[in-house]
């Protein structure tokens, strides 16, 4: 296990685990630097420890994403916080205010760019560092603002700001964890769940203030009071609702 600094490769080409002298004496040409310094120790939360093997595959982001995030960060440090926030929800802020703010048009186009940037590579974080696939990724926003909004706030300022994808990887450690249920029930209930279309998921009565609607794919998403909104198949591994066929 290697600790020290982590980094962005060179030219957005991924994270990499480096020693504090070698990110001090010898940044890469063209490479977006901006680390977050880990303690020697091991951190106190277990989840946050990476290898390098745990990044493999995932991307860094462009030098010009990290020079607009800046930009924002230091001419609207307000608008800032909702970009952080944006990111966070996978939310779009509004970018023609950031711009009039900024003073910068070219915002408009660059302020959106960088957004999607910071939101594939925090997917590809959790995909390589936790397992979570793409269906996954909704439940864990929702998950991660119901159950641990603070920690899911640090996590994606800490991502953000300091390219430091641990705490966001802890984040998704845990919430993996939550979908895992005795093999037998995980089995039964995935197998009824997936029995059904997603027409029988509109129609049927949930109760408990529950509302079923369709994403933009046609998969049955469900709007659980309380925890927010989930895909019909990850509704069910974490225990919100539970399902048999008749």
């Amino acid at each position: 296990m290697q600790l020290g600094l982590i980094e962005p490769n060179a030219n957005g080409a991924g994270f990499r685990l480096v020693s504090g002298a070698a990110a001090k004496n010898s940044p890469e040409s063209g490479e977006s630097v901006s680390a977050k310094k880990v303690e020697d120790a091991p951190p106190a939360d277990p989840d946050e420890v990476l290898t390098q093997a745990d990044l493999a595959g995932v991307k860094g982001t462009s030098a010009a994403a990290d020079a607009t995030l800046a930009l924002v960060r230091d001419n609207a440090p307000a608008q800032f916080e909702g970009v952080l926030a944006a990111i966070g929800a996978d939310l779009s802020p509004d970018w023609s205010e950031i711009a009039r703010q900024v003073g910068d048009e070219n915002v408009l186009q660059a302020g959106p760019a960088m957004h999607q940037e910071y939101l594939a590579a925090g997917r590809q974080v959790l995909k390589s560092t936790a397992g979570l696939d793409e269906s996954q990724m909704d439940g864990f926003t929702a998950w991660a603002v119901s159950e641990s909004p603070g920690l899911a706030k640090d996590a994606v300022r800490e991502f953000v700001e300091n390219h430091n994808p641990a705490k966001l990887a802890a984040l998704g450690r845990k919430y993996a964890r939550t979908l895992q249920t005795p093999v037998g029930k995980l089995k039964a209930e995935e197998a009824a769940a997936a029995s059904y279309t997603a027409d029988e998921i509109m129609a049927a009565n949930f109760g408990g203030g529950i509302r079923a609607f369709k994403s933009g794919n046609g998969e049955a998403v469900l709007d659980i009071p309380g925890k927010g909104k989930h895909s019909f198949k990850d509704a069910v591994r974490l225990g919100y609702i539970r399902v048999t066929k008749v």
